[in-house]
C-alpha cells in the first residue's frame, strides 16, 4: 500500500488545538528548523547545531537561528550565562496559544495530514496581513507591500502562507504536496488570487513545484526579505496555475 493510500487530510479548526502541540514541536525543533531553546528573557531561537551533513538548515543560514558554540556563551540580549538561563523555545501551552490566535487570522486556512489516527503533516495561512504595522513581528507583511504590487500582485487578494511541517520519519513520501495541495485549491475557492510565502527550504520549494506542475529548480525566488537581519527568500504563484 502506497504512502498516499494510507494518508488522510483534514481541514483543520480548534478541534485540534489540543493535537497539534506535540507533532508541531517535533517538526520544528528538528532539521531544518532546529528551533530548540529560548532565554529567558526571550532571545532565541539557540540550538546546539545540526547533525545532518547533506541538507541546508534553514533557521541557522536566514540569520534567524543562534548556534550554542560552548559552555560559556553568552545571552547576545541579556548576557545571562546559557547554561544557566535557557529553556525550552516551545511548550504545549505556548504552542496550542499561538495556533489558536492563527485560527482567529482572517481567511485562516490549513489542513493536516493523518496516518493511522495520528497527525503526522500540517500547513497554515491566512489572507496576506495588509494592515500590519511597519517594521514588527518575525515578518515585514508592511515592506513586502510595495514589491508585490511592483510585480502585479494585490495583496489584499493575496493569501499568506505561514506555516507547514511534516514529522521527520514521514518525509520524502509527498505528503507535504498533498496537504499544500488541498490548502491552495481551497484559499482559491476563497477568491484569492496569489499564493505568497517566503522559504529558503528547498523542500518547501520542491512542494510547491508539484503542486504547480513546475520542473524542479525552475521555482526562482520574486524578492530577498525586506527585513535586512533575514536571508529569507520571497515566492508568490498565481493560484490559476494550481495542478489539479
Amino acid at each position: 500500500m502506497s504512502q498516499s493510500q494510507t494518508i488522510r487530510t483534514e481541514k483543520l479548526s480548534e478541534n485540534h488545538s489540543e493535537e497539534i502541540p506535540i507533532p508541531y514541536i517535533q517538526i520544528f525543533t528538528d532539521h531544518p528548523w532546529h528551533e530548540e531553546f529560548a532565554c529567558q528573557c526571550g532571545k532565541g531561537p539557540y540550538s546546539l547545531g545540526c547533525k545532518y551533513n547533506n541538507g541546508l538548515c534553514e533557521q541557522f543560514e536566514s540569520g534567524k537561528l543562534i548556534k550554542i558554540e560552548n559552555e560559556k556563551q553568552r545571552c547576545k540580549s541579556c548576557d545571562s550565562l546559557l547554561t544557566d538561563s535557557l529553556h525550552p523555545y516551545y511548550t504545549h501551552s505556548s504552542v496550542m496559544k499561538e495556533f489558536l490566535e492563527f485560527l482567529n487570522k482572517p481567511g485562516f486556512t490549513g489542513f493536516g495530514a493523518i496516518k493511522f489516527g495520528k497527525l503526522v503533516a500540517m500547513c497554515w495561512g491566512y489572507d496576506y496581513p495588509i494592515n500590519a504595522s511597519p517594521q514588527t513581528g518575525s515578518t515585514w507583511y508592511h515592506e513586502a507591500i510595495p514589491q508585490l504590487e511592483t510585480l502585479g500582485i494585490n495583496p489584499q487578494k493575496a493569501f499568506y502562507h505561514n506555516e507547514s511541517g511534516t514529522l521527520t520519519e514521514h518525509r520524502g513520501h509527498g505528503i507535504g504536496t498533498i496537504i499544500l495541495a488541498e490548502m491552495l485549491k481551497s484559499t482559491a475557492e476563497m477568491d484569492h488570487t496569489h499564493v505568497v510565502f517566503r522559504t529558503i527550504n528547498p523542500a518547501m520549494i520542491r512542494c510547491y513545484e508539484k503542486a504547480f506542475n513546475m520542473e524542479r529548480g525552475s521555482l526562482k525566488p520574486m524578492f530577498s526579505d525586506p527585513d535586512p537581519n533575514k536571508r529569507q527568500e520571497w515566492f508568490a504563484l498565481d493560484l490559476n496555475k494550481i495542478r489539479v
